[in-house]
């Protein structure tokens, strides 16, 4: 086991949300019989060990974007998705704080996924190889270039723009599901009619949007359709993992599964 310990690229706060009274979720991956369901821990899955990890640097700082950066945008992201799911309070309210630190950990769960990471460093080897940049006497690690994306302002000031809210469903016969690429967005945010869509439970999601009437139109749509939409990207943009609250849906997943993978800026 590796002495870099387990990072999360699915947070262990953000699972729990699907966990029942035996504490742990419906995971969902492909198994020696094809796409299975097994019932976990939130902590036991959704991780690599050191993925986040900058090697050649000093040992005590080998670790800095995990414990000093993704553990703060992720400490503070568990306190505001409480207040999100408190619908007493909108989610727009939330503290300036929380807020940005809520808006960094939605954009970061678009590129910490490890084949998101694989990619990146796949791009930096080119850039090296093709001369386009000096390979410094470190090399150079995907994770290094984490704090300046996920603080980007172009980025973070696109997203905190948006009108935020959370939507609940709870009328719906199947509840919703999330995944290793759980955030569903439009191709150009910064359009009228741009969006992004997490789920946040078994019965919430938290969207950002530009347009009100984009927002009508989806408020008018039946709960069950919306949340058939929800669980039918979720599960096609998959990679590894599915997560549900029950295995009632075992079908839906394993006619599903890593069916239709997202567009990130790096595809």
């Amino acid at each position: 086991m590796s002495k870099a310990g387990k990072h999360h690229f699915i947070p262990v706060f953000y699972l729990k949300q699907w966990a029942g009274d035996d504490e742990q979720i419906c995971e969902y991956r492909c198994r020696y019989h094809g796409v299975l369901p097994k019932r976990v821990f939130s902590d036991a899955t959704g991780y690599v060990h050191g993925l986040y990890s900058v090697p050649g640097l000093p040992k005590e700082d080998e670790q800095y974007v995990e414990k000093k950066f993704m553990a703060r945008i992720d400490g503070d992201a568990a306190v505001a998705l409480q207040w999100i799911l408190d619908e007493s309070k909108p989610a727009g309210d939330l503290p300036d704080q929380l807020k940005l630190r809520w808006a960094q950990f939605v954009y970061s769960m678009v590129f910490r996924a490890p084949n998101v990471i694989e990619r990146m460093k796949l791009a930096m080897d080119k850039q090296v190889a093709d001369g386009v940049i000096k390979q410094p006497a470190i090399p150079f690690t995907p994770a290094e270039v984490f704090p300046s994306m996920l603080t980007s302002k172009f980025a973070l000031r696109e997203l905190l723009s948006m009108r935020w809210t959370t939507c609940a469903l709870n009328a719906i016969k199947h509840f919703l599901l999330t995944s290793d690429r759980p955030i569903i967005m439009t191709n150009g945010v910064m359009r009228e009619n741009g969006h992004i869509a997490l789920p946040t439970s078994p019965r919430t999601f938290f969207l950002a949007y530009r347009s009100d009437d984009f927002f009508r139109h989806l408020s008018a749509l039946n709960q069950d359709a919306l949340a058939y939409m929800l669980n039918d990207n979720v599960a096609k943009q998959s990679i590894n993992f599915v997560y549900a609250f029950d295995d009632r849906q075992t079908r839906f997943v394993q006619n599903r599964f890593g069916k239709r993978r997202p567009s990130t800026p790096l595809d």
